[in-house]
């Protein structure tokens, strides 16, 4: 299966805001999808700094980013699979793995994104049932996905 870049560049500048803000333990986390309006790019050296494209980051399409604390925290790029649509983020100064995974397509990373943005752009917590909510729109990827952790990270305040 080969993704078809334009379509997912039409799907986010169509259904999700180009920049919003989130609230997370009193950190403000800015998501910026603004980079579609160029089309999703291959990732590059651009993303990676200093360093070289590994094989494994070579079928990354960039969509987007996020940038937690300002400039003081973390700052991933959004990516999509070329080959199985997978949605990950990429964040090379993560200690651990510099690919993570969100959704297993970019329709769930969308309906996902915007469940979550419902709540968190406003400042409000979200519902208790959102964990079962987020799995039940990606059974699929939930179990070992990344938005399990901001949801571990709210529950713990």
């Amino acid at each position: 299966m080969q993704v078809d870049a334009e379509a997912i560049q039409t799907l986010i500048l169509g259904a999700l805001p180009r920049r919003v803000r989130w609230m997370i333990r009193d950190t403000p986390v800015d998501y910026d999808f603004s980079t579609a309006q160029d089309g999703v790019q291959p990732l590059s050296r651009d993303h990676v700094g200093s360093g070289n494209v590994e094989d494994g980051w070579r079928d990354l399409l960039v969509f987007g980013e996020y940038d937690y604390a300002e400039g003081g925290g973390a700052r991933p790029f959004l990516c999509v699979s070329r080959t199985d649509g997978r949605v990950f983020e990429f964040d090379i100064e993560h200690h651990d793995s510099q690919i993570r995974l969100l959704n297993s397509t970019i329709d769930r990373f969308v309906e996902t994104f915007l469940y979550i943005n419902e709540f968190l752009h406003k400042g409000e917590r979200l519902p208790t049932e959102t964990g079962s909510r987020l799995r039940f729109i990606d059974p699929d990827a939930y179990a070992s996905s990344e938005w399990q952790s901001l949801l571990e990270c709210l529950d713990d305040r």
